[in-house]
């Protein structure tokens, strides 16, 4: 019984406790219990606002949950537990209900003590973890009784994305409504991106008008202005829809970029189409106002009265609309539809947007909706503009194209009717032409006529004249040989100087008729132009000696072979030649050069002749090759001409293909130059063929070895008819020119002083390089004892002074004529076994010693004349000239021969195929082989194995 009283009294005491301190505790910890009610809920079409009633944060305070940094408690460190308690009236008990929860952090949810859901996570020490937004979340819930009820969240955000927004919001509604509410904002945020498709497809349909035609930059501003419109709209669609308040915070801040930016091309392109052009000055002072607007918006800046968005928007549309205005007024009406569709963007962007008039209740879905409407105003009305401003571009094209249209039609008839004059002008101008033409064809057939009786007449008088002067040479010539005194030698010699003179104008008149007519033919032959050099010169000899006038000729070519006209070349160097002496002063000389030179792949030869005489003035130079031309035609001049010789040097230089310079001045003297393409009979002993090879019709070299100068000479005139002779004035003298000329024959005295005519002829047989010539002794004894010395030196013809001057002809040319049909012979048989030994014993031993270095080299075909020449220490000239005397053939003609016999030996032998033997024998090529061997044998390498 006690014991049952003591515990009544501690139950009492206790409650007399809690009535005397739980009022106070109650206050201020527990947050105050308000009902909900049916109509209450009815009020707010998004859910009734929970975050409107004070919540007890910690147990500590009460507050209202949607705060900012600058507006949260002191107890607010990041985390936290909020309370709310409530009640429902009998309309709402039994009915499903449901929280909808805002917040950038992470929560807990409990309905008195029990989890009805969560958001993000929270580490052990209930702070933030993972974010999240949970914008289309419901968590339901069911009051069923009359009692107070208490709704928690434990919640986390220390991360504070938005300063302005660290705390939470709650609604709360039956479960229909809000479900139905949160479709319904879905749909309105879907419909964000209808319109940024439709302005997208604007971007790219006026991008690609800018491309296709950059000069309208309109185009250009136009789309930039439409993609940062559809970039708004698609980032509050992205700022309403996505759970990460990181990427939520990032798409506010692009958003914010984006928004200044479509401003600031807003204003753009209303000042494009307004001025026709940018205002440079506007256009700085807005953009400075835009990057000051937005370093507000990125530095977190406390809030100011006036939102600067809307104050930028205000300032650069009003701006741009004044603009637009005036432009209006200058006469542009249709502009009106770009204000109006401004005008619209910029209610909607203050009644919507910014919902300054309150008609969107902070309903961000509904906004971003008749956002996506307004924004389209625009972009439409700009189109509209556009595809106005577009017909009236093609109106006035076509009316500009039927301006042209009709311009060209008169042009065209305009131009019909000049073309119809300039035809009936040029057919008038046909006949004119016609006529002038065949009075020139008639004129020119006329002087074609005279030019060929011209030169019918010439060369009749040329042929005419040729007879009478016939007749004053030969019995000049018979004068001279028959005299018997010196006057009558001089008064003969005279005769016929000056006959051969004028025999030498006869035919160059007649060159130069030919010449003229077009008959020159040029007869091309291979010619050694050093050996014709030499020739020219020495038919020179009796006017050097009379004029006192010395020629020295210079070369650094023992032989120059191509194949050019002999005739034509003589003529040239004659003509040239003979003006050199002629104007040259007595006791002077007159320098003849010869050199050859290769020029891009060609090679040319150069010819120089050079005199001391008295000059031609430089207004004269350009007159010296025209036909007749004389440099001093007065009375009184000292040299006698015609004024032939050059002008038909020149045009034989031109009929050659060369070129010919002349320079002169006076004091100085006169070069004449002569440059003439070569074509060149190869040097490289390449088969079939060889550098040096004999010349048709080359005249046979004979050396005339006299101490007698006019005996010598006269030898030399009386040979020169049928050799090319070279003369020499001592036995010494005579053997180094046999030796670097190599002759055909050599004539030689018996008699002269130091060596001899037996040393002569001695050295001569002795020396391998000449042992093949004849040698024809001159001598006055008669004994029997000085031609048997003669003989047994070696002499090959003997003739006792005087001796007839036939004798002298036909002893020269049997021993010549001999030694050809040496060679027939050595080149019809097989050389090396029967007609060598025909040959003396020392040419045999050359021969023998030239066969055994070729076949010492048969495999090698880069083996050629140079390295055989080199091999039996002779230069190129002297071998070719010793094979040509010994045998009759030159040195690339020998190694084919030789080559070609052993090939026939290898064939016969049976030992090897056709491609190996031609590899064997040194040719580069079967194909070359089998060509080369026809050509020699008659018959094909094949039918040789028969």
């Amino acid at each position: 019984m006690f014991h049952t009283y003591s515990i009544f009294l501690r139950k009492a005491l206790f409650v007399l406790v809690l009535l005397l301190i739980g009022p106070p505790m109650w206050l201020c910890a527990q947050s105050p219990v308000f009902m909900l009610r049916a109509d209450s809920l009815a009020q707010y079409p998004q859910g009734y606002p929970l975050h409107h009633q004070n919540w007890a944060l910690n147990q500590l305070r009460t507050l209202h949950p949607n705060f900012g940094v600058r507006t949260a408690p002191p107890e607010w460190k990041g985390s936290g537990r909020f309370t709310c308690r409530f009640l429902v009236d009998s309309s709402l008990r039994g009915r499903l209900l449901a929280l909808r929860i805002n917040h950038d952090g992470a929560s807990v949810i409990y309905l008195d003590g029990r989890e009805i859901g969560r958001i993000g996570q929270m580490d052990a020490g209930q702070q933030l973890r993972v974010p999240q937004r949970s914008p289309w979340n419901l968590f339901p819930f069911t009051i069923n009784d009359m009692q107070p009820h208490e709704l928690q969240l434990l919640y986390a955000n220390n991360k504070a994305y938005f300063p302005e927004f660290t705390g939470f919001q709650v609604w709360v509604d039956t479960y229909e409504h809000l479900s139905a509410t949160q479709l319904q904002r879905l749909q309105y945020n879907d419909g964000l991106l209808f319109s940024v498709g439709a302005q997208v497809a604007l971007v790219f349909l006026h991008i690609f008008l800018y491309i296709f035609y950059p000069w309208q930059r309109l185009n250009l501003y136009y789309s930039i202005f439409v993609g940062l419109c559809a970039a708004t709209l698609y980032l509050r669609y992205f700022v309403a829809n996505t759970l990460s308040p990181p990427y939520q915070y990032l798409a506010a801040t692009v958003f914010d970029i984006a928004m200044i930016l479509a401003i600031f091309f807003a204003a753009v392109l209303l000042y494009s189409v307004s001025y026709g052009k940018l205002p440079l000055r506007r256009i700085w002072v807005l953009g400075i106002i835009g990057v000051l607007v937005l370093v507000y918006y990125l530095g977190n800046f406390p809030e100011l009265p006036v939102e600067p968005t809307d104050l930028y928007f205000l300032i650069a549309i009003a701006d741009g609309l004044w603009a637009l205005v005036r432009a209006i007024r200058r006469g542009a009406k249709k502009m009106w539809l770009i204000g109006a569709g401004m005008f619209i963007v910029a209610l909607f962007f203050f009644g919507v947007g910014a919902d300054l008039l309150g008609w969107m209740h902070g309903d961000v879905a509904r906004i971003n909706q008749w956002m996506s409407i307004g924004l389209l105003a625009f972009p439409l009305t700009f189109s509209i503009y556009l595809a106005l401003d577009f017909a009236d571009t093609n109106r006035n094209l076509r009316l500009r194209l039927e301006e042209v249209g009709a311009l060209s039609e008169r042009s065209r008839q305009q131009e019909a009717e000049k073309l119809s004059l300039i035809t009936e002008q040029a057919r008038h101008l046909e006949i004119t032409v016609a006529e002038r033409t065949r009075e020139v064809r008639e004129q020119a057939e006329q002087l074609r006529e005279m030019d060929e009786v011209k030169s019918r007449f010439v060369v009749n008088l040329t042929h005419e004249l040729r007879t009478p002067l016939s007749l004053i040479m030969g019995p000049a010539e018979q004068l001279y040989t028959y005299a018997t005194t010196p006057e009558e030698k001089k008064n003969a010699a005279l005769i016929t100087s000056n006959a051969e003179k004028l025999l030498r104008l006869i035919n160059q008149l007649l060159d130069l008729s030919k010449l003229e007519a077009g008959k020159m033919e040029l007869k091309k032959e291979p010619t050694d132009i050093i050996q014709l050099i030499q020739k020219t010169i020495a038919a020179f000899d009796g006017l050097s000696v009379q004029t006192q006038v010395d020629i020295r000729f210079s070369s650094e070519e023992v032989s120059i072979v191509t194949l050019t006209d002999a005739g034509k070349l003589e003529m040239i160097l004659h003509n040239l030649l003979s003006n050199a002496v002629k104007f040259s002063p007595a006791h002077s000389r007159v320098l003849l050069s010869a050199r050859m030179e290769w020029e891009a792949g060609q090679s040319f030869l150069h010819i120089s002749v050079y005199d001391k005489g008295m000059g031609i003035p430089a207004h004269q130079l350009p007159y010296v090759f025209d036909r007749f031309y004389q440099a001093d035609a007065s009375d009184r001049r000292s040299h006698e001409g015609s004024g032939v010789g050059l002008a038909l040097t020149k045009e034989l230089v031109d009929l050659l293909g060369g070129n010919i310079t002349i320079q002169s001045q006076p004091g100085w003297g006169t070069a004449v130059k002569v440059m003439l393409p070569l074509e060149n009979i190869s040097y490289e002993p390449s088969l079939p063929d060889a550098q040096l090879r004999e010349e048709v019709g080359e005249l046979p070299v004979v050396l005339v070895i006299e101490d007698h100068r006019e005996l010598r000479d006269f030898i030399a005139r009386l040979l020169s008819g049928m050799f090319r002779v070279i003369t020499a004035a001592a036995g010494t003298e005579g053997l180094v020119a046999a030796t670097q000329q190599i002759p055909d024959l050599v004539i030689t005295d018996l008699m002269m002083p130091g060596m001899d005519g037996y040393q002569v002829c001695a050295q001569l047989k002795e020396q391998t390089l000449t042992s093949h010539i004849p040698v024809i002794m001159l001598t006055a004894k008669t004994a029997v004892e000085s031609k048997t010395d003669g003989w047994r030196a070696g002499a090959d013809g003997y003739l006792t002074k005087p001796f007839h001057q036939k004798e002298l002809l036909a002893l020269a040319e049997n021993l010549i004529a001999g030694r050809k049909r040496l060679f027939e012979q050595y080149q019809r048989e097989d050389a090396w076994a029967t007609a060598r030994e025909a040959l003396p014993s020392r040419e045999q031993l050359f021969i023998d010693q030239v066969r055994n270095v070729i076949e010492a080299h048969l495999a090698d075909d880069q083996f050629n004349v140079d390295l055989l020449a080199q091999a039996v220490n002779l230069s190129r000239a002297q071998l070719h000239r010793k094979l040509k005397g010994s045998i009759g053939q030159s040195p690339g003609d020998l190694i084919r021969v030789v080559r070609l016999q052993h090939a026939l030996q290898l064939l016969k032998a049976g030992t090897a195929t056709v491609s190996e033997i031609a590899y064997e024998v040194g040719f580069n090529s079967p194909a070359s082989f089998s060509t080369s061997f026809s050509a020699h044998f008659g018959y094909p390498p094949s039918a040789a194995r028969k």
